[in-house]
């Protein structure tokens, strides 16, 4: 048996063949695991770049200056967490009251 690094070359029918088979087996799965990561890191490097050229086509292209859209964007953003606050804040009211009409309605029985 031949041995480059820890992984097995050639037949596992010399001297050691089961440390071969499980020496081949237990490489096996980490040659897997470094290449879903380098997939995966690939992956994720094309989202990025992708995400960089379309904001920057989206800026080249926008009908108003960058500054202009920007004061838009800003202010779309600003609108949304005020009604997002604003819901939230109904929907606390409404379950606080439900709450209390709970705790008074136990409260009845004893």
């Amino acid at each position: 048996m031949r041995r480059y690094g820890d992984s097995c070359i050639g037949s596992c029918e010399g001297d050691h063949p089961a440390e071969c088979s499980a020496a081949s087996t237990a490489l096996a799965p980490v040659g897997t695991e470094e290449m879903d990561m380098r997939r995966m890191f690939g992956f994720l490097i094309g989202i990025f770049v992708g995400a960089l050229v379309g904001s920057t086509v989206a800026l080249l292209l926008a009908p108003d200056s960058g500054e202009k859209l920007r004061a838009q964007l800003r202010a779309r953003g600003e609108g949304f967490l005020v009604e997002v606050r604003e819901a939230a804040e109904a929907r606390r009211t409404e379950l606080t009251d439900r709450l209390e009409s709970l705790r008074s309605a136990q409260s009845g029985e004893m």
